[in-house]
């Protein structure tokens, strides 16, 4: 019999050692998800004051941040200014990959535009 209670005790405390343990270990936290430059270019354009736009060849808009739509140079995809279209094609034709527009008085405001694209 007190081979059994000695059998018991040490099961429990062997069982206890391994739970105590286990529960002691705990998993690392997952790694935050991986920023592309591809999303760290879209998160500064969203926070930037001045004007950005970002098209395509056929001039259809990647990407165009608060203050481009807040002037009104970008609708529904596309570049509505021929202007910032013909600066575009000049610059990719160029082999810029951007240009700076003169602002035109009716878009004043404190932040200057920028027109650019992908490649």
């Amino acid at each position: 019999m007190a081979t059994a209670l000695f059998a018991g005790v040490a099961v429990g405390v062997a069982v206890g050692i391994a739970l105590v343990s286990r529960s002691g270990r705990r998993r690392p936290p997952p790694p935050p998800p991986a920023v592309t430059a591809a999303d760290l270019s879209r998160r500064v354009l969203e926070v930037a004051t001045s004007a950005a736009v970002v098209v395509d060849p056929s001039d259809d808009v990647v990407l165009a941040n608060p203050a481009a739509r807040r002037m009104g140079v970008v609708r529904g995809g596309r570049l509505v200014v021929a202007d910032l279209r013909r600066l575009a094609r000049d610059a990719r034709r160029a082999g810029s990959r951007s240009r700076s527009p003169r602002t035109p008085r009716r878009w004043s405001s404190p932040a200057t535009s920028r027109c650019c694209w992908t490649t």
